[in-house]
């Protein structure tokens, strides 16, 4: 970056002039609860004492990172990581592959480390897209950054009354993708918005919610993100119809700079900005104190913003769906969520025929069945049609275009293993989350934990 931006439209060129033609990649974020041998959320110590094995077990290939006296992170040299969640989760962060299949590979071998490192302690991971604890069980985790944000939350009133919620319990899988182009860049958003209710149905693991008096659902994850902060959360509605790239990319900027400001970070230290507007501050060029804005802060403040998609340079993250449940095959399972949109987003053919069946569903449509999919899941209204339809659909194309892809030697078989998978549990008419139900009724919470424990793989 030559200059800062200092506004949305100069915003929308910088994102802009990333997007480069070249082989796409994808990434791979997983977030994972951490438990005692006994089932219960752990307290900071055990989490470092993860940290500590895990860098132990692996001499040379993991760097700690550090807030004051507290290790909080642990990052490898392929751009990899393992970081500390507000709740005592763990996300594994896997440097980018080059397909799907390479990137569950990858991950699963990370999540095996970090599955024995946790057994050497009494520990244990779990997926699926909810710690299986109540909200009053779980720890706050010592980061500064935690702290501000829990106190901004709390200032939002009901509009914020799951954040805390979303904050120490949430499991999810996020995946980023490469946009080669604004025009791309601008497809990519519009298809992640419109798929994201169905991703979140289709993807449903975390139908508990232990003491919250909240009813049944699907996506408790789900429903807890809908009321976090209503700035930066959820769809992004100005991109849900097909317009010209310059005008998204805009739309996106001033979307992002619109968002009040939970925090800046200044050295090492985190500074409560209480809501103040992040727009002024780039105008402007400097802070309060004097100090220049920085590109780091921009992408500080662009990070703070939870959308369903969000865009960084050059690439595009889709974020909303459960974690992970392992089930009894779990590359296949690490591989489902990414299978699921590297076949729509990166095969020409799958993309706009998504597009065009997403797009037909008129927009005020749209947000009702984001606002039911927490709760109905594939049941939930998809205008005259119910979700599971259009889920089937869109599983369908995602398949077509993994073997377009394969056909050309840009994918693996594990990415055609996972959505075949998918597709099997559609004509169920099921979700994840059918099957934790089935098995905590029939089993107790002893069943749901050995449901969703991430095994070691020996």
């Amino acid at each position: 970056m030559t200059a800062l931006p200092r506004n949305a439209v100069e915003l929308a060129a910088v994102l802009a002039a990333k997007g480069q033609p070249k082989a796409p990649q994808v990434g791979l974020e997983i977030e994972l609860g951490l438990l005692d041998a006994t089932g219960r959320p752990v307290a900071y110590e055990q989490v470092r004492a993860l940290l500590e094995q895990i860098q132990s077990d692996a001499p040379g290939v993991w760097t700690g990172v550090f807030e004051g006296e507290h290790l909080v992170a642990l990052t490898g040299s392929g751009g990899d990581s393992v970081t500390l969640e507000p709740g005592g989760q763990v996300e594994l962060s896997d440097g980018p592959a080059e397909n799907v299949s390479v990137a569950a590979a990858g991950a699963v071998l990370k999540l095996n480390a970090m599955v024995r490192a946790a057994a050497a302690h009494d520990m244990q991971l779990v997926g699926g897209g909810l710690q299986p604890a109540s909200l009053e069980d779980v720890n706050w985790m010592p980061k500064s950054r935690y702290a501000i944000m829990r106190d901004w939350f709390a200032s939002l009133g009901p509009a914020g009354r799951l954040a805390h919620t979303m904050m120490k319990r949430t499991l999810s899988v996020q995946v980023s993708l490469d946009y080669s182009s604004p025009e791309n860049a601008e497809e990519l958003l519009r298809l992640a918005f419109r798929a994201a209710p169905l991703a979140t149905a289709i993807f449903a693991a975390s139908p508990w919610h232990y003491g919250a008096d909240e009813g049944a659902f699907q996506s408790f994850r789900g429903e807890a993100w809908r009321f976090t902060d209503p700035s930066r959360q959820g769809l992004i509605p100005t991109l849900t119809e097909p317009q010209s790239a310059q005008a998204a990319l805009e739309a996106y900027s001033a979307h992002v700079l619109a968002s009040p400001m939970m925090f800046r970070v200044r050295g090492d230290d985190y500074l409560a900005m209480k809501g103040a507007s992040f727009a002024d501050v780039l105008a402007a060029g400097v802070w309060g104190d004097g100090d220049a804005v920085s590109e780091t802060d921009l992408w500080n403040h662009n990070g703070s913003v939870f959308t369903d998609a969000r865009l960084k340079p050059g690439l595009i993250e889709l974020r909303s769906t459960d974690g992970v449940v392992p089930g009894d095959n779990h590359e296949r399972a690490v591989a489902e969520v990414p299978a699921f949109w590297v076949g729509l987003a990166y095969d020409d053919t799958a993309r706009a025929a998504a597009l065009e069946r997403l797009g037909a569903l008129p927009q005020a449509e749209l947000i009702a069945a984001h606002d039911a999919v927490p709760r109905e899941g594939l049941a939930a209204p998809w205008g005259k049609e119910a979700v599971l339809d259009v889920a089937r659909d869109l599983v369908g194309y995602a398949q077509a275009g993994v073997e377009r892809l394969r056909a050309a030697g840009r994918e693996g078989p594990l990415a055609s293993e996972a959505l075949s998978a998918i597709a099997a549990r559609l004509e169920r008419e099921m979700s994840p989350a059918d099957y934790l139900e089935d098995l905590e009724a029939s089993g107790g919470r002893e069943a749901l934990l050995a449901a969703i424990r991430i095994p070691s793989g020996e």
